[in-house]
């Protein structure tokens, strides 16, 4: 996909209409496909084509360590603290 940030991508997740892809290095999800449920974690239910960072606040800044996506949900696991607490 030529609109993906370039980065490490180490992990990629599909639910049934959307994707993210996952650079653990630097902490960065991106979210792109249908917005239904507010899967992408943008707080609006738009469709979104391209990639977009989900930013960093909706985890409270902790290690995001793995994605489950669904038909119609979305689970991010974290750390319990803070990167910076690290």
């Amino acid at each position: 996909m030529d609109t993906l940030p370039e980065a490490k991508y180490t992990k990629v997740f599909a639910g049934s209409n959307y994707c993210y892809a996952l650079d653990e290095e630097a902490n960065k999800l991106y979210s792109w496909g249908m917005g239904d449920n507010y899967v992408l974690g943008t707080r609006e239910e738009e469709n979104c084509y391209e990639p977009q960072l989900v930013h960093p606040k909706m985890f409270f800044e902790c290690k995001i360590r793995t994605v489950g996506a669904g038909s119609q949900h979305l689970v991010v696991l974290t750390s319990a603290t803070a990167e910076s607490d690290q």
